[in-house]
């Protein structure tokens, strides 16, 4: 909570500048402006009275019919889990080869990347 009116509106430009994201709560006698801000766009800004709110803005989403059916078109997915697989099998050899020579730090290493891989195999499959 920052009550120093400079200082925040600092931040907001901050914010802004940097294009990050942010929910700010702006408090006026009996309301309350909530700003939803996201890549430093606000994105939707809601006003709360007492147990009543109201969207004053809502951005809407920029997904066309097209990109819907490019991306249900796209094959990229398929290609990036078959080259995933050549990636784990390799890092797997690796590991293996660590282990083998006694290699601790390089198996965690090794380690800690298969656990990406794997969540993004993951991703790719469903």
């Amino acid at each position: 909570m920052v009550k120093d009116e400079k200082l925040a509106l600092w931040i907001e430009k901050l914010i802004g500048d940097s294009r990050g994201h942010a929910i700010v709560k702006r408090f006026r006698d009996r309301q309350i402006l909530i700003e939803n801000i996201m890549f430093g766009e606000i994105i939707r800004l809601v006003e709360v009275s007492g147990m009543e709110h109201r969207i004053i803005f809502q951005k809407r989403p920029h997904i066309t019919v097209e990109d819907m059916v490019q991306a249900f078109k796209s094959k990229r997915a398929e290609l990036r889990a078959g080259v995933l697989r050549l990636e784990i099998d390799y890092e797997l050899a690796v590991l293996h080869e660590a282990i083998q020579e006694g290699r601790a730090a390089d198996a965690e290493a090794s380690k800690e990347k298969l656990k990406v891989m794997r969540v993004e195999m993951l991703l790719l499959e469903l």
